[in-house]
């Protein structure tokens, strides 16, 4: 007969930590209501990954595009604070065409539940600069796709309207072969795998 996993409840510098033994799931309550649901030994639900990412229509833009495009971001200029909104950022460069194999590969990197573990934005501290926007056009439909490459943060927005968000953690180092591919007289991007994980795909 198969062992009954019993969740347990554990609190550590001010968070309660919901523990469910081999499942491998840690639910997080933070003292200020936030809440957070971390994979540790094996991946996402496919309908929790679709939640963070946007939802189904999302899902339907990313997975057939008419075409995509992608262009570098850099922080707005005499915004007057020190977080801006994602589609406040000022684009710096040309809008480049993306290869229909490697926004395939994107998608299937971000909507595939065996490559990631955690996932929730929030799940580790850092601030968040974004530097790259990937467009996918579909129909009337545009779903943009706003890259932080050192905290590993995605923002997604739905036709200027942000949807979704969560962290790229496992995937970082194949997005970053997608930029370079996208991108290929930049050499940021070669720098930048030194942030990923080692685990990371």
């Amino acid at each position: 007969m198969a062992s009954r996993v019993v969740p347990r409840t554990i609190w550590f510098f001010g968070i309660a930590a919901f523990v469910a033994g081999g499942a491998g799931l840690v639910w997080f309550s933070s003292l200020n209501g936030g809440d957070r649901l971390w994979y540790l030994t094996g991946p996402p639900t496919q309908e929790h990954l679709n939640r963070c990412l946007g939802g189904e229509r999302v899902i339907a833009v990313m997975s057939h595009p008419d075409r995509v495009e992608a262009v570098l971001l850099d922080l707005p200029k005499n915004l007057g604070r020190n977080d801006p909104e994602p589609r406040e950022y000022e684009v710096v460069s040309e809008a480049y065409t993306v290869p229909p194999e490697v926004a395939r590969d994107v998608s299937e990197a971000l909507t595939t539940p065996n490559l990631h573990r955690m996932i929730d934005p929030g799940a580790k501290s850092c601030t968040t600069r974004y530097g790259v926007r990937m467009s996918y056009y579909a129909g009337d439909d545009r779903l943009d796709l706003y890259f932080c490459f050192t905290c590993m943060d995605l923002a997604v927005y739905l036709n200027d309207k942000p949807v979704g968000a969560m962290q790229f953690i496992f995937i970082c180092k194949r997005l970053l072969t997608d930029m370079k591919a996208i991108f290929p007289d930049r050499t940021e991007f070669v720098d930048l795998a030194e942030h990923c994980l080692r685990r990371s795909n």
